[in-house]
Parts: C-alpha cells; structure tokens; sequence
C-alpha cells in the first residue's frame, strides 16, 4: 500500500528484511541482510526498492531512531559473486536516511574480508571498531559467536 504498493516482490524477496517485534539485549532493532539473494534473477532496482523499504520500517519506530540498528549480514562465498552495481547504488544514497546503525556482524565472509577487517579496525576509532564484527566458522560456532552479543 502507499508508494510500495505493487512491489511485494521487493518486499519478500530476503534480501533485507527487519525482525519484527524483536531486539538486540540494548533494545535496538535487527536487521537481516541475505547477500546470497544477489545471485537470485531479482533486478538491482528490485534489490535496492527492498533495502529502501526496510530503511523505512526501521525508522517507524521511536526505539530504533535513538538507539540505532544491529545489521547481520549473511555473506556470499566471494565478492566476486555480489553485485557491485546494486553496491555502488546503494552507496550514493547511504547518507539520505537517517539510520543509526549501531553493529554490523558478517556471518562468514570471504576469507579475505576477515583478513580486511582486522587491518580495517588497526585504523579506525575504538568506536567503529567496537561496531565492526566478524563470525566464521560451522553453523554452531557462528551461532555461539553472535550469542555474545544476545543475537543468536
């Protein structure tokens, strides 16, 4: 209904999606983000009017404009396997929405990426590197994993 009506396409998709109704331990909303979906025959402006979407559902909610948003991101086997077109149209629109987010957790990323994030986090703040989480491994050591930030 409203400016998304027709797009339930976007809207089920799994590729992005908020939990609804749940929260991390601190009460900030969970966002769900499947990059797996990428390899899906779903169009970058469906995959980016779902992303928009979402954003909203977030800032619907008082809780989650002032405590901000845990993101777990469920990675592709390789970068090379996501869409860098859909990346880079979602970056020119990254500042538009005022999201908080608070956490982004990688759920077994490319072995690079784990490599990346540690040099990443040599050269940022305490802050972003506090908000920058990596879990690899089986199912049940990336569950644990996230249990110590109440996610799992």
């Amino acid at each position: 209904e409203g400016a998304m009506e027709g797009q339930g396409k976007a809207i089920s998709c799994g590729y992005v999606a908020v939990a609804a109704g749940a929260t991390d331990p601190d009460g900030r909303a969970i966002g769900l983000m499947d990059f797996r979906q990428e390899k899906s025959d779903l169009s970058d402006d469906i995959l980016f009017l779902a992303v928009w979407y979402q954003c909203h559902v977030c800032l619907s909610t008082e809780l989650a404009q002032k405590k901000g948003v845990v993101v777990y991101v469920r990675c592709v086997d390789s970068f090379l396997d996501g869409r860098q077109s859909l990346w880079r149209k979602l970056g020119t629109v990254a500042g538009a929405l005022p999201i908080r987010t608070s956490a982004i957790h990688y759920v077994n990323p490319p072995t690079f990426f784990n490599m990346l994030v540690k040099i990443i986090k040599l050269v940022v703040s305490k802050k972003l590197r506090s908000r920058l989480h990596v879990h690899s491994g089986s199912t049940d050591e990336a569950l644990k994993s996230l249990s110590k930030f109440g996610l799992a």
